[in-house]
């Protein structure tokens, strides 16, 4: 195996022989190899390890994709590279709940001759490489992609032809992972990347039932499936959790792990959201109940079992839009900071919801990782926004290390009473009028510096006043001038929050007064509905034989947001659900998401020839009934996610989800 990985590797001299000499010249302390997936990093550090093993160097190496990896076990493995040897880190960007842990406990600890090289498919924090200190002892190498002679190199070595060269160098366009794909497809025709998205979109479209599909979806998404993780995500009884999970453990792309079954990485890197998905908003929901399901296990695990769960919280995190405005600590006494958007998985942590309540979601995760400093949160509603929270002590006189966090709360501990006139005037630009907000405040007046742009802010300034309460009128009179919404929650003595809509989404007055509803306390809860997912997709496929027979309907679905749609001009729910689901058959044959087969059979089964027997049927189509069966299947279950879809995108206009 050591002579194909030397055959096999070519370029990368400068780095090799930079960090095979780094323990000798001291010149920095720690290197963070950084570079998508596939471009050689692991390679690269495999590299160094041989070299500097057959030097007699000792070398301490950490899997950041074990699934178990705690804080303890990590320290115990990188002790074992002193007192001069080196610390090698793989898949860095898996543990990034240990991060700071990492940076502020575990390396004073170690002995400082210690070379530390950490690769990582994140960069830096750009908070990281703003701090002198550490910028003194650390080191950022970009790994990029392969010149094409040395591309040209490795697909030689890979075994290609020489007159196929050229034309896999360039189909690669210098990536090491897929100029090997290419190469094996061009070595051996039936390995590589496209039969495995082939044959990843043929079982997600062959799965058995909802529930076998929506386990599929969540280990795609890098969610160790269990039983208990179907059963709260999707409200997948048990008895059909078992079967999925039991059937995807039976595949050859699973892996058993206490976490739950995780699947293979190139199988999760070839399958694409568009076709794990058709419906962008079914995507979303899907993430969000994923998130919620998984926050519910990090509340009751032990605490050696948090980080493999956290990992994939923060994966399904990172896949959300976001535009984080700023944050600073719960406590500036023992944590100040100020935030930019590459920061934001350092950063986020637990707060408090928009009602008052604990947001359960992040709480679980963060308070269950040992770190509850910081505190940037998408709003837990999701309806249209993100929270800041700030808690201050303006007596306070502690010095803080960041000279920007220090210069922040020296304005904020200075200001009080009538707002001045620039910050008037911007106030002025934002709510309408000021008249109204010149009250003092015990703790912070208002927030005027009108250099907060200067903080990686937006480009036009940020101002907003502890004593200032945007209300519902303020609000709305003006969607079209507003980017952000600024308010006061009162959370507490010493609490202080703005609450952020980006506009930039969707400017709704609907979703504007359920987000201040809410706030108030004055918006009733939803009504049940059925759930998203496998169970709203199984009862649509129990209803379509029946909905031609409106009148004998009764299903949930008829409580639906999607029906009551369609109730408006007095149309009862049977027939409006009834229509609907006529409309959907239609929808899916016009459009061309099933085969001329499954369209057929739509149309005949359930427009034209709903009281016909499925026998007659299949002979009036000329084709077998077990043919006939399953080509049904097929488009009912395409059927069923449209449904599915129209109740997401309805709930969403109604503001019950974001």
């Amino acid at each position: 195996m050591d002579e194909i990985r030397a055959r096999t590797f070519v370029g990368r001299e400068r780095e090799v022989a930079l960090l095979t000499s780094a323990g000798e010249s001291a010149r920095k302390r720690v290197y963070w190899l950084v570079g998508p997936g596939g471009i050689g990093k692991s390679t690269l550090v495999a590299r160094v390890v041989r070299e500097l093993e057959a030097r007699g160097q000792r070398i301490a190496q950490v899997d950041g994709e074990d699934g178990m990896l705690g804080a303890d076990a990590f320290a115990e493995v990188a002790r074992t590279a002193e007192p001069s040897g080196m610390l090698v880190v793989d898949g860095f960007e898996h543990l990034e709940p240990l991060w700071l842990w990492f940076r502020d406990r575990l390396l004073p600890k170690l002995d400082a001759r210690v070379t530390v090289v950490v690769a990582s498919r994140a960069a830096m924090p750009g908070r990281w490489r703003a701090d002198p200190a550490w910028s003194a002892i650390a080191e950022e190498i970009p790994v990029g992609p392969l010149g094409d002679e040395e591309a040209g190199a490795l697909a030689r070595s890979l075994g290609v032809a020489e007159p196929r060269v050229s034309k896999v160098v360039a189909a690669a366009a210098g990536h090491p992972l897929t100029l090997w794909l290419t190469a094996q497809h061009e070595t051996q025709p039936t390995v590589g990347v496209e039969p495995l998205r082939a044959s990843v979109r043929t079982l997600l479209d062959r799965c058995p039932t909802g529930a076998h599909l929506d386990a599929m979806r969540a280990g795609l998404m890098s969610v160790p499936v269990t039983e208990s993780l179907l059963s709260d995500a999707f409200e997948i009884d048990a008895v059909e959790a078992r079967r999925a999970v039991q059937w995807l453990a039976a595949q050859p792309f699973t892996t058993a792990t206490p976490a739950g079954l995780r699947f293979h990485s190139l199988v999760v890197e070839a399958t694409s959201a568009e076709e794990l998905f058709h419906d962008p908003d079914h995507a979303r929901t899907t993430r969000h109940r994923l998130q919620d399901a998984l926050a519910k296990r990090l509340a009751r695990v032990p605490r050696d079992e948090v980080p493999p769960l956290l990992v994939p919280f923060q994966r399904l995190l990172a896949a959300e839009p976001r535009h984080i405005l700023a944050g600073v600590a719960s406590d500036w006494r023992t944590h100040c900071r100020a935030a930019v958007d590459a920061d934001w998985p350092e950063i986020l942590a637990s707060v408090t919801r928009l009602d008052g309540e604990p947001n359960g979601r992040l709480v679980a995760a963060w308070r269950s990782a040992g770190d509850a400093r910081a505190v940037v949160v998408v709003d837990d509603e999701r309806l249209c926004g993100y929270a800041v929270f700030i808690e201050v002590d303006v007596a306070g006189r502690r010095s803080v290390e960041d000279p920007i966090v220090e210069h922040w709360l020296e304005c904020l501990r200075h200001t009080g009473g009538p707002l001045e006139q620039e910050a008037r005037a911007l106030l002025a630009r934002f709510f309408g009028s000021v008249d109204h907000h010149q009250a003092r405040s015990p703790l912070v007046s208002a927030i005027h510096d009108v250099l907060f742009s200067e903080l990686f802010w937006p480009p036009r300034p940020v101002v907003a006043s502890a004593s200032v309460h945007a209300d519902a009128e303020a609000i709305i009179a003006r969607p079209d001038r507003w980017l952000d919404v600024y308010g006061r929650i009162e959370l507490g003595l010493h609490d202080w929050a703005v609450i952020g809509i980006d506009w930039r989404r969707q400017t709704r007055e609907t979703k504007l007064h359920a987000l201040l509803g809410r706030m108030r306390g004055t918006l009733p809860a939803p009504r049940s509905r059925p759930v998203l997912g496998a169970a709203l997709r199984d009862e649509v496929k129990r209803v379509l034989p029946r909905f031609a027979r409106a009148e004998e309907l009764d299903s949930p679905l008829l409580t639906c947001a999607a029906v009551e749609e369609r109730t408006v001009d007095g149309t009862a729910a049977p027939d409006a659900l009834a229509r609907m689901l006529s409309d959907v058959c239609r929808g899916v044959s016009a459009a061309g998401h099933v085969t001329e087969r499954e369209a057929a059979i739509l149309t005949a089964t359930f427009v034209h020839g709903k009281e016909r027997k499925q026998l007659a049927i299949a002979k009036a189509l000329a084709m077998g009934y077990s043919t006939y069966r399953r080509h049904l299947a097929a488009a009912v279950e395409r059927a069923a996610r449209e449904v599915d879809a129209l109740e997401a995108a309805a709930r969403e206009r109604a503001g019950e989800i974001g």
